[in-house]
This record gives C-alpha cells, structure tokens and sequence, in this order.
C-alpha cells in the first residue's frame, strides 16, 4: 500500500493506496468499486451531476438537465461490464478503524468515483466519465485525485496514449478545471442526448477535450 497526499510533488497515484484532502483532515484509500458501493454511488453521482438540497456544491448540471444521471440498474451493468474495458474506481473515507458492537467491520463511506472506459481491450484511447465527489467534501482535492487515479491506471495499466472526456459546454467552471488539468478542446462536439435525462436549454452540446498520457 502506498501513502500520497494532494499537494505531494511525487504522488503515486495507484489504487489500495492511502491520499489525503488539501487540508490533511481526510484521510481517503482508493480501491475498485463493488456491487456494495451501489447504493452509496447512485447518491453521490446523482448528487453531483444534478444537485442536492440544502447544499452549495461547487457545480452542478442543475438548471440544464433534469432527471436521474445514474440508477442501480445502470450502475450495476457497468460494475459487470469487462474488467478491459470499463472500471470504477472510488474513494472512501480511510479514518481511525472501527467495529459495530457485534464485531463486524463498520462501514467505509464512499466519497467519490471516477469511471473509465473503451471499445475494446486493445484501444489506445479511453474516456474518463462519471467523476463525481458528495457535494459536503467538494473542493478539498478529491476530485483531482480522482482524475489522476484514473489517468495513472490508463496510462500504466491500459497503456493510453490519449484520455478523452466530454462535457457541457457551458459548465464554464468544469472546463476550466480540466483544462487546468491539462485537457485541450478537440473541436468535436455532440447534442446532449444521456439516458434517463432531458436537457432543459434548447441547442444544448457536449464538446470534447483529450489529453496525452
């Protein structure tokens, strides 16, 4: 197991490792995701993509779209999708060990996923997806860990030579992220069209950025 923190020069982003937030107050340990994260996941992505009551998360989707960006049964056809070409990666809060009263472990609390995917098990490029961190521990560096999770594995794992995401495009505050992040514009673009969702602006599109690994 290794042990990283977000603000490290030489990090080793590498799943069953140990990283911690900006302020060091979070201690996270990434990991695969399993059929057990169901649950916790469809929350934490529903909740950053579309919004969650009572919060003020750093941005959403809300006012754009509507409806649901994952359910059970879509996650759980990923989760049994080929190890090759598609995997969820998550973080979960790694703090001091505990156990419920009858000995059994107690349960770790998922902070937040990233997904990668591509069309076959030789493909030299991939999508990273479905990056998501729950609204309360937003802007704290998860979701760059997650992004570097996710490019080290593709890169040494998959052998990528180039990510690719795509994104609304006007979710100003994303782009500049990513493309802080390294990730240029390709000049493709696409209509919204995402299953189980209904764009609420006319002419909305995703464009497309990619980065060399």
């Amino acid at each position: 197991m290794s042990v990283g923190s977000s603000s490290s020069t030489c990090e080793i982003y590498e799943l069953d490792s140990i990283f911690y937030n900006k302020t060091k107050s979070v201690k996270l340990y990434s990991r695969l995701a399993t059929t057990d994260d169901i649950d916790q996941l469809v929350d934490i992505v529903n909740w950053a993509y579309r919004g969650k009551e009572g919060t003020n998360p750093w941005t959403t989707e809300k006012g754009l779209v509507e409806g649901k960006r994952i359910t059970p049964q879509m996650l759980e056809n990923l989760l049994s999708t080929d190890k090759n070409v598609t995997q969820i990666f998550v973080l979960e809060n790694a703090g001091a060990d505990s156990t419920l009263q009858d000995g059994a472990a107690a349960r770790k609390e998922v902070l937040g996923c990233v997904k990668i995917d591509r069309e076959s098990a030789v493909d030299t490029n991939a999508v990273i997806g479905m990056l998501s961190v729950n609204p309360h521990f937003q802007s704290q560096g998860i979701g760059g860990i997650l992004l570097k999770l996710a490019e080290n594995y593709l890169k040494s794992q998959w052998k990528i030579k180039y990510s690719y995401l795509h994104v609304i495009e006007t979710r100003h505050e994303l782009l500049k992220w990513y493309r802080a992040s390294g990730y240029v514009e390709t000049g493709e673009k696409e209509p919204f069209d995402f299953p189980n969702s209904k764009a609420l602006i006319e002419n909305m599109y995703f464009i497309y950025l990619n980065k060399q690994l």
